[in-house]
């Protein structure tokens, strides 16, 4: 979208001002505007080599009329808040048009109390309320369009004089008697170009629960983050929260960062942001335009509703998004291929932070949606959980990424064998249609064998018994403000254990009053799991204090009290 021209001239002008980062919501009323005859300056009026500061200051002391478009962007910028400031210094006419539900601070809802408001997404007509505010009127040269309704004129006025033309040209234009008629010439129909772009399709893309989307637009944001701006309209009697948990662009997996209210019975204008990070972190691709974006999937949550919802968008028309085709090739590691569904992994890889990184290819080969589940239970002989869970419709195909950091991988420097369960259910009626247990080996050695860690002085034993053992075997500074430490846990009975903290506190802080899963291993396995304390300033003194409760798993499944066989308090400090 091209900005439009500010207003360059001598006469009374309006002064806009707006976060750049709203800039597809402000410039086509900006134009709108200018087409009814206003006359409004903004930023990209500066010419360059102009003193930024200076030539906002100039301008705000010569307009007549200072509009601010109020948004989270605009009260998070300070170059929005000190131009609003600066107007009201000088008793410049003020009016706030409101881009979004949102609540000021409380000393500029203070300063800003009396002046006049009008909402971007209320009802009736938005220019209608825009021009009827005071005093803006006066900032037209004449050629303003009159936007309210017109009265309607009787369609008489216009159909007498067509017949009257009709009928005169019938008789100016009559063939002579001996003269045959001829045909009138072939309509000539014109069809759109062929190179054009495609149009953005704007139409409803949901509605469950009395809750509907929209689209009103989807571009790329001055960071080069995707945004697919869409009308929410809730006509519910309560506040609806709506997240996206999962989505897929292009039939890749990536997430996003979207969680807003919209209020009882309204509308409120809502956005997915997709970081540009995300796209690479997720092997999406490279989106420089949004073109590029031919299929959306989303999951949405609304708290209050105990299921998931799911669209799928495509913003250019489902015939310009090509089919996901996907052959797996000699290097891939297949995990499932039935009537029902395939599951391959592909493209696997160490990358600069020494991740393990792997792309899984889902495929639902049947005419329903299923819900696939590729669950990671174990990574080189340690039970450590890491699950991919994808809902998919009938024959369609995603890409997830996943990733094992070092402090999920111990004694081996590399991946060398993975536990895995799948599973497939029909997702309307919960039938179980695959289950699967397998072992790979992504490094090609399956003749390894993975005994029981060996302890040494560097790991803080905090239990052991003839049954179990239980360590700390790391310690380490994740982040500035994170520190981890990670527990082992060893099964030497031949029952199924079961390892649990309870009443877990950070720094004095409670943090899970109930059990909180640490391990669930059976006989002769081992675990680990990744504890942090989180610390708000450097150089103090962190601690945990929990109590490790070890109880007999099978006794608690199949009576439903758990068995308890052990049970401790454990005290850690933690210093930096």
């Amino acid at each position: 979208m091209n900005p439009p021209v500010p207003y360059r001239g001598k006469e009374p002008y309006i002064f806009i001002s707006y976060s750049h980062k709203d800039s597809r919501k402000v410039w086509p009323v900006i134009e709108q505007m200018q087409a009814d005859g206003y006359r409004v300056w903004y930023d990209e009026g500066i010419d360059p080599g102009t003193e930024w500061d200076e030539n906002i200051a100039a301008h705000v002391t010569g307009c007549d009329y200072f509009i601010a478009f109020i948004s989270k962007n605009y009260i998070n910028s300070e170059n929005c808040k000190d131009e609003l400031n600066f107007s009201r210094d000088l008793n410049k006419k003020q009016l706030l048009i409101y881009l979004e539900d949102v609540d000021l601070p409380d000393g500029m809802d203070l300063r800003l109390g009396r002046v006049q408001r009008v909402t971007r997404n209320g009802k009736g007509d938005f220019y209608q309320r825009l021009y009827d505010a005071e005093g803006i009127s006066s900032f037209t040269s004449g050629v303003k369009l009159d936007r309210p309704a017109k009265k309607k004129l009787s369609p008489l006025l216009f159909i007498l004089p067509l017949v009257a033309i009709a009928a005169v040209a019938m008789f100016l234009f009559k063939p002579a008697a001996d003269e045959p008629t001829t045909a009138a010439p072939a309509e000539v129909i014109t069809t759109a170009d062929p190179d054009a772009p495609p149009v953005l399709d704007k139409h409803m893309i949901f509605s469950k629960n009395n809750v509907s989307l929209t689209v009103q637009d989807m571009y790329l944001d001055e960071e080069g983050a995707l945004i697919l701006d869409m009308m929410a309209k809730n006509d519910n009697s309560q506040d609806v929260q709506l997240s996206f948990h999962l989505t897929y662009i292009n039939d890749v997996q990536c997430f996003p960062e979207m969680f807003q209210t919209v209020p009882a019975s309204s509308e409120a204008n809502v956005q997915i942001r997709w970081r540009p990070e995300t796209f690479d972190e997720y092997n999406v691709g490279q989106i420089n335009n949004p073109l590029d974006v031919t299929k959306i999937e989303a999951s949405i949550v609304m708290e209050g509703f105990t299921d998931s919802h799911y669209f799928t968008y495509y913003p250019y028309g489902e015939e310009n998004h090509p089919p996901m085709e996907y052959v797996p090739d000699d290097d891939d590691i297949m995990l499932i291929d039935n009537e029902y569904y395939m599951a391959v992994i592909t493209d696997h890889f160490y990358d600069e932070n020494d991740r393990w990184v792997a792309d899984v290819i889902s495929y639902n080969k049947t005419d329903r949606m299923v819900n696939g589940v590729v669950n990671f239970e174990s990574t080189n002989g340690y039970n450590y959980g890491f699950c991919l869970s994808e809902d998919l419709r009938a024959y369609n195909m995603v890409r997830s990424r996943f990733f094992l950091d070092e402090w999920q991988v111990t004694d081996l420097d590399k991946v060398r064998q993975l536990d895995v369960v799948c599973n497939v259910r029909d997702s309307e009626t919960n039938d179980l249609l695959l289950h699967e247990s397998l072992t790979v080996y992504p490094e090609g050695d399956s003749e390894l064998t993975f005994e029981p860690r060996v302890l040494d002085s560097d790991d803080r034993i905090i239990f052991e018994s003839e049954d179990v053992v239980v360590a700390i075997i790391d310690q380490f500074e994740r982040n500035e403000y994170n520190y981890a430490f990670r527990f082992y846990c060893y099964n030497k009975s031949d029952k199924t254990i079961r390892f649990v903290l309870d009443n877990y506190y950070h720094n004095d802080e409670l943090i899970a009053e109930s059990g909180w899963n640490l391990a669930y291993l059976q006989p002769g396995e081992q675990a680990f799991d990744t504890q942090y304390i989180h610390h708000q300033d450097a150089g103090t003194t962190s601690s945990a204090d929990f109590e490790l409760i070890i109880t007999d798993a099978e006794n608690y499944s199949t009576t439903g009290n758990e068995y308890e066989l052990y049970r401790k308090n454990i005290h850690l400090d933690f210093s930096r």
